[in-house]
C-alpha cells in the first residue's frame, strides 16, 4: 500500500493529527467509563413514583372489570407496563369504604 504523503511537511502534519485522533480516542473512553459508573450509582428512573393509595386504586379498578391496563395508564399518567406490574402483583389492602364495581361504573 502506497502513500500520498509526498513532503516531509505532510508527514508531520499526518503525524500530529494522528497524534491528536488517539488522544482524542483515549478521553472519549475515558468519558465512556465515567458516564457507566455515573450512571450505575444513579440508576436513573424514567417512572414517577405511584402512591399506594394509586396503587390500591388501579389494582381494583382492573379487577372490577371495566378499565383496561391501557385506559388506566392514561388515566394515572403512568406506563402501561406500570399497571401491568400493579395488577398482576399482590393483592393491595382494600380500599376503604368504597365498592370497587361502584366505581367502575
Amino acid at each position: 500500500m502506497g502513500s500520498t504523503l509526498s513532503s516531509p511537511e505532510q508527514v508531520l502534519e499526518y503525524s500530529q493529527l494522528q497524534l491528536a485522533f488517539n488522544q482524542s480516542y483515549q478521553s472519549l473512553k475515558e468519558h465512556q467509563s465515567t458516564l457507566s459508573k455515573m450512571l450505575s450509582l444513579a440508576a436513573p428512573s424514567f417512572e414517577k413514583p405511584i402512591s399506594e393509595q394509586c396503587r390500591r386504586e388501579i389494582y381494583h379498578l382492573y379487577y372490577a372489570g371495566r378499565y383496561t391496563q391501557n385506559q388506566l395508564a392514561a388515566q394515572y399518567g403512568v406506563s402501561q407496563s406500570a399497571v401491568s406490574k400493579i395488577v398482576n402483583g399482590p393483592a393491595p389492602a382494600p380500599i376503604q369504604g368504597v365498592n370497587p364495581q361502584g366505581i367502575a361504573g
